[in-house]
């Protein structure tokens, strides 16, 4: 949790340098990938990691067993502090000398911070849901870098006005349309990007497509991967290229069992035999540790991180899925296509289709667990889609034991951390 002991920016220069610090800021959570299914540990390095990191991926109710100084919780609240600090000197700069400027960092700082509170409420929330949003608990929204402030839970509802609202602001000050050569500072089309991202968590799905549609038309470029990536390449992404809006990551030195290079997180069997052998995905998304696939590095530019970032190819299927859910059947599978034909081998593409829109949103959905394959998208995913009743059931298989999460388990809402409630008294969340 962040202290007193930090720097009060007195420029706007100053302002810019909290928030591009990169060993704080643009870094994502870790448990909902380590809680997610898109992957699978061996029983023997199972024992290897650490009790967190067991106890998250076999969804037990306890998942901290002591474990203190949790990152998912400390590092979100350290990136609120910093924007709030950034917000507040603000207040005691000018306007006029560089306006734009001015707006562009209250846009940054406004975006951070909600990309830090979706983040924690991804994980330490449960699932929106319209009908119970004002009387669920939420987190704790810190609108001040008060650190002696008391800690109370917002409602769901309260939660993710917040965030909104102040997307909603952001997109409205900041200084440039599409991404530029510093992919940690949003644009409108990133910002637009992401408040897709949150609609589309909520259930909100017209607006959620609306919001990806204003992204695409500001920026919709993809990669074709037949022509731009190296195939057998570790590294086959740059960080400035062009799906990548707004970079982050779940850094290396954190939950390394899952990350690429260093982790032994082999792609569920499943998954990894949907794509066919023209689909390039498989060979650019994975390579082989042995015989076991694993995930190579991602538009971040690294191979030994997640990338959590928001790029096109998401905002391509949310507005797919939007079209889809809305009976516009055509239009649905017309998006799906444009990212399909640049994903699939020349030689081989055969453009999708779907006689309704019900066998459009299956298509849909498919491809985008396999687009979106550990982008720490995929339990925010699960949560969302078993609130509609999908009845996925994620699953593990260990000591020749099968351990099932089921659809409506409270277990989709992980503990808040055991020090933040006994500093805080805030209530714990049912598992």
């Amino acid at each position: 949790m962040p202290d007193n002991n930090v720097f009060i920016p007195s420029t706007l220069d100053d302002c810019y340098n909290l928030l591009d610090n990169e060993t704080i800021m643009d870094r994502s959570c870790g448990l909902g990938e380590l809680s997610a299914d898109d992957y699978y540990f061996s029983d023997s390095y199972l024992p290897l990691r650490s009790i967190l990191e067991r106890n998250t991926y076999l969804w037990e109710r306890d998942i901290y067993a002591g474990t203190q100084d949790i990152y998912d919780w400390n590092t979100p609240y350290q990136q609120v502090f910093y924007c709030n600090v950034v917000l507040e000197a603000l207040a005691h700069l000018s306007i006029t000398d560089r306006p734009a400027d001015y707006n562009n960092v209250k846009a940054v700082a406004l975006f951070k911070r909600s990309f830090a509170f979706f983040n924690v409420a991804q994980l330490f929330a449960p699932p929106f849901n319209s009908g119970n949003a004002s009387q669920n608990s939420g987190i704790p929204l810190k609108l001040s870098s008060d650190i002696h402030e008391a800690i109370t839970r917002a409602s769901l509802s309260q939660t993710y006005q917040q965030i909104t609202t102040d997307l909603k602001q952001a997109a409205s000050l900041v200084a440039t349309a599409t991404p530029g050569t510093i992919r940690n500072r949003p644009s409108k089309a990133s910002v637009y990007a992401m408040l897709s991202r949150v609609y589309l968590s909520m259930g909100s799905y017209p607006q959620a497509g609306l919001y990806a549609d204003s992204s695409l038309q500001l920026h919709d470029s993809l990669i074709n991967y037949n022509i731009d990536i190296s195939h057998s390449s570790s590294m086959p992404f740059r960080v400035i290229n062009p799906e990548n809006m707004y970079n982050a990551r779940i850094p290396s030195l954190q939950y390394q069992c899952i990350q690429p290079l260093a982790g032994m997180a082999f792609i569920d069997s499943l998954v990894y035999r949907s794509y066919s052998n023209a689909d390039l995905r498989k060979y650019i998304f994975f390579n082989l540790f042995q015989t076991y696939p694993r995930r190579k590095g991602f538009y971040d530019g690294s191979n030994v991180t997640l990338y959590t970032g928001l790029a096109v190819d998401e905002m391509y299927l949310n507005r797919a899925e939007c079209l889809a859910r809305e009976g516009n059947t055509q239009a649905a599978i017309t998006w799906l296509n444009k990212l399909m034909i640049n994903r699939i081998a020349d030689s081989a593409f055969t453009p999708l289709k779907a006689d309704n829109a019900l066998a459009a949103l299956r298509l849909i959905l498919e491809e985008r667990r396999k687009e979106l394959i550990m982008r720490g998208l995929r339990w925010s995913d699960i949560r969302r889609l078993n609130s509609e009743g999908y009845n996925i059931q994620p699953k593990r298989f260990t000591n020749n034991q099968l351990i099932i999460l089921p659809p409506r388990s409270k277990l989709y809402t992980l503990p808040i951390p055991d020090e933040v409630i006994q500093r805080s008294g805030i209530t714990q969340n049912e598992r």
